[in-house]
């Protein structure tokens, strides 16, 4: 998935037009091969360098969250990072979005768990079987449920929209576990959480 622009620059052959359905989308790109071409040879070793600071090798991470509209919540959660010697925070930017789409999103994702879970239980027993259909059922009826909250939370004076904070940082690979840690706490203070990606840093990280 890119632009036209880029299959003409990369050579990459184009399989469909138009796929985008959301204008305001913002995505970042890739390549994937089974395997190196001369040309990423070529942009490895000229990348070297940037990978690594001060003789340390170096990584990049990319995580996104939500947090509760009070008065310097971005501060204390970016203060998890503080304990970290080598991070660097090279990106920082804020994207709203529908409350009402964040419940979809999420009530839905738990929901599809649940009914996988208990799909799964389905086949140890037919005694089983029934309840484990019947708390499907209602589980598969928990977004509807929980939209219906987000929608009247919304008309009674709460936030219809929720700002999610986007973050790339590059640290030390010997500070992965440091790293790790002050992930979990970002996760616990934040109201959601997602790590996009774990990557070797770009030459202009």
């Amino acid at each position: 998935i890119a632009s036209e622009r880029a299959a003409e620059h990369y050579g990459l052959a184009v399989l469909a037009r138009g796929i985008e359905d959301q204008p305001d989308n913002y995505t970042r790109f890739v390549i994937l091969a089974r395997a190196a071409d001369a040309s990423a040879d070529a942009s490895a070793s000229a990348d070297a360098d940037a990978k690594t600071r001060g003789g340390e090798a170096l990584q990049k991470r990319s995580v996104a969250f939500t947090l509760r509209h009070e008065k310097a919540a971005l501060f204390h959660a970016l203060s998890v990072f503080a304990s970290v010697r080598s991070v660097d925070l090279t990106k920082i930017e804020s994207r709203h979005v529908s409350s009402v789409a964040l419940w979809r999103a999420e009530r839905a994702a738990a929901a599809a768990a649940a009914a996988a879970a208990a799909a799964a239980s389905v086949a140890a027993t037919s005694a089983s079987s029934a309840a484990s259909l019947s708390a499907s059922a209602e589980i598969a009826a928990e977004p509807n449920a929980a939209l219906s909250r987000a929608e009247s939370g919304a008309a009674g004076g709460a936030p219809r929209w929720e700002y999610v904070f986007y973050v790339d940082f590059v640290h030390a690979v010997a500070d992965e576990h440091a790293v790790s840690r002050a992930l979990e706490n970002l996760a616990a203070f934040a109201t959601s959480f997602h790590l996009l990606g774990v990557y070797p840093p770009h030459p202009r990280a």
